[in-house]
């Protein structure tokens, strides 16, 4: 029962992801995290430790949210960030 559970999160926290870089265009990591936040009116909650590996997976499926640069950006204290994108086939998920 706990693995279906997990799974279902997981699903959801994709689909967020997703349907905020559509939104929003390319984000870094904070970013998507902070407008998946306002968006719910901090009714959810995305932690870094969930938030990275669902990014992993979906670059796997949907060759998607690749970090498609780095950049260095103010909100992250000017550090060096991945970017990430929606691929052709992830866009094409959302499209149909």
């Amino acid at each position: 029962m706990a693995k279906h559970r997990n799974d279902k999160l997981q699903g959801t926290l994709a689909l967020l992801v997703l349907q905020t870089l559509a939104a929003r265009g390319p984000l870094h990591g904070y970013a998507i995290t902070a407008a998946i936040e306002r968006s719910s009116a901090e009714l959810l909650q995305v932690e870094e430790g969930s938030l990275y590996p669902a990014l992993h997976r979906m670059e796997k499926r949907y060759q998607n949210a690749s970090p498609a640069r780095t950049d260095r950006v103010p909100e992250c204290d000017g550090a060096a960030v991945d970017i990430h994108l929606l691929s052709v086939q992830a866009q094409n998920l959302i499209d149909r």
